[in-house]
């Protein structure tokens, strides 16, 4: 919406517009924050499958003695 537009809207349509606009703000700030949630658990997730799969290629390694996982990466 231009500058134009704006101007000829009604204090009521205003006051619409910015009820909505402030609506959307709340319902985008809540889908972040459940998003940002989402990446810290699939971030720790991802530390712990690491960590594991680095312990396993350890176990590996010393049973076998070659670097069998590094080519897993």
């Amino acid at each position: 919406m231009t500058d134009k537009e704006l101007h000829k809207l009604k204090r009521i349509e205003l006051l619409d517009l910015l009820f909505f606009m402030r609506k959307e703000l709340d319902e985008l700030r809540a889908e972040n924050e459940t998003l940002r949630k989402k990446l810290e658990n699939y971030s720790a997730d991802h530390e712990m499958l690491e960590k594991i799969f680095r312990d396993v290629c350890r176990e590996e390694e010393s049973e076998k003695g070659t670097a069998v996982c590094e080519k897993n990466r």
